[in-house]
């Protein structure tokens, strides 16, 4: 073997090795979302298992957005509000312990959604305004947002 192609078989070897390593390191980097967090591709149930929260991708004008709607037990959609938010910043929605649906945007702010006995309506309320302690979820991803 001469020094030419000596050269060459160790960095195939080490190209090889750090594909390995970019893979691997993809493969651990994907986050696993906790249950109360409803995705594209998972819908969460509620904490007392009445409800789902069922997140909707939708493009408008070749803008990417999504909305929520929340399900009784047989998938019937009991809520669905008329807000939507962009695809194209950072969006969490999930469960609070009380059966609240929250939706953390990164564009215009944090809101929850709290189901009304009285009417079975669903009342918007604005975090921080509101004095309900935010999931601990989110207080975990953006603790600076979420003091309480």
């Amino acid at each position: 073997m001469n020094r030419a192609s000596g050269a060459g078989m160790i960095l195939a070897l080490g190209l090889g090795l750090l594909g390995m390593n970019v893979l691997s390191a993809c493969q651990q980097g994907q986050e696993i979302m906790p249950p109360e967090v409803a995705t594209q591709n998972h819908d969460a149930i509620s904490p007392s298992g009445n409800y789902t929260l069922t997140v909707v991708a939708l493009e408008e004008g070749g803008n990417p957005y999504q909305r929520f709607e929340i399900r009784d037990r047989k998938g019937q959609i009991l809520f669905s509000p008329p807000e939507q938010f962009s695809a194209r910043h950072t969006t969490v929605f999930l469960w609070d312990a009380l059966d609240r649906a929250w939706v953390y945007s990164g564009d215009i702010g944090t809101f929850y959604w709290e189901r009304q006995a009285s009417s079975n309506d669903w009342q918007k309320w604005t975090y921080p305004q509101a004095e309900a302690s935010a999931p601990a979820y989110l207080k975990q991803l953006r603790p600076k947002f979420f003091p309480k």
